[in-house]
């Protein structure tokens, strides 16, 4: 019921099955192992459907599941005889720690961004929505008392509103998101690897994992260097489907001239729209060539030759 209300999404989805295999499991009586349950979701709901597979929320779920269930015993060993209070704050960062390892090459990959404040932002957001989950569920048998369930919906707005005014702030602070870090899945599937042969360095002491990881290293170094040298060079012109505009994005290294009509460049969030295109091909100046009339192929004669 929960899964088709919040529109079936593929982390929801991922829920659910888990939720229900380990439900099955305490029915007859057998032992729980997360990884198995995990991966057994995974496989269920790629038998159901296998675009699956390809699916980012999909992917950034798993990963981020995988993560907290590998690393937050780890991060949570180091400090297992703090106080009740400092470890209840310390195992809210290692949650979000252990999420991060394996979903920002995922996030990297698909978005090019990284959020700077994410353990802050995660150290007051997390707490709270728990405890809006909590609050929500005890809100349905509250319906039949109407002057109770009103005090709860004020104070469960109250807390969604907190949290919301909470995230503009922490994105409204300098470098909240850095942008342009996309990867090339190559560069992505290395970082995962450079992952795995880490962390089995640090946890038993394999030299032979700690050689593969610095031959990684020197892979993504070098594998840098060359789109750095590529990007410096490129030099092309890209047509942009914008309705109601003809745009076209003329490339020198890391230099754009966009070329549209001048209505264009007067259009609300016109950035938003080439902001992707422009962080991934690595540009980081812009200059902008308007035309007066709808046509712009005149305006190519103010771009220098290509």
């Amino acid at each position: 019921f929960y899964a088709c209300m919040t529109g079936l999404s593929s982390s929801v989805i991922r829920a659910c099955v888990m939720f229900s295999i380990i439900s099955a499991g305490k029915l007859f009586d057998r032992k729980q192992n997360i990884l198995n349950t995990l991966f057994g979701s995974a496989f269920l709901m790629l038998l159901a459907d296998p675009d699956y597979l390809f699916d980012p929320g999909f992917q950034l779920s798993y990963a981020a599941v995988a993560g907290i269930v590998l690393y937050f015993p780890v991060f949570s060993s180091l400090y297992s005889d703090a106080h009740k209070i400092v470890r209840f704050i310390l195992d809210t960062s290692a949650v979000t720690l252990a999420a991060q390892i394996l979903t920002f090459p995922l996030s990297l990959y698909y978005f090019g961004q990284f959020p700077s404040y994410f353990l802050i932002s995660n150290m007051v957001v997390v707490p709270v929505f728990s405890l809006l989950l909590i609050l929500l569920v005890a809100l349905i048998p509250l319906t039949i008392l109407p002057s109770f369930a009103m005090l709860l919906g004020t104070l469960i707005h109250l807390l969604i509103g907190f949290s919301s005014d909470f995230l503009k702030w922490t994105d409204s602070w300098p470098n909240s998101l850095l942008n342009g870090l996309y990867l090339s899945l190559a560069a992505a599937l290395l970082i995962y690897a450079f992952i795995m042969t880490t962390s089995r360095w640090l946890m038993f002491k394999n030299k032979h994992m700690l050689l593969a990881s610095l031959l990684i290293l020197l892979v993504l170094s070098g594998m840098f260097a060359i789109r750095n040298l590529a990007i410096q060079n490129q030099t092309f012109i890209a047509v942009h489907n914008i309705r109601g505009h003809d745009v076209f994005t003329c490339v020198q290294g890391r230099m754009a001239y966009v070329v549209s009509d001048s209505a264009f460049f007067r259009k609300k969030g016109r950035e938003r729209l080439l902001s992707a295109f422009l962080h991934k091909n690595g540009i980081s100046e812009v200059k902008e060539v308007a035309d007066h009339n709808s046509f712009v192929s005149t305006n190519f004669k103010h771009i220098p030759k290509l």
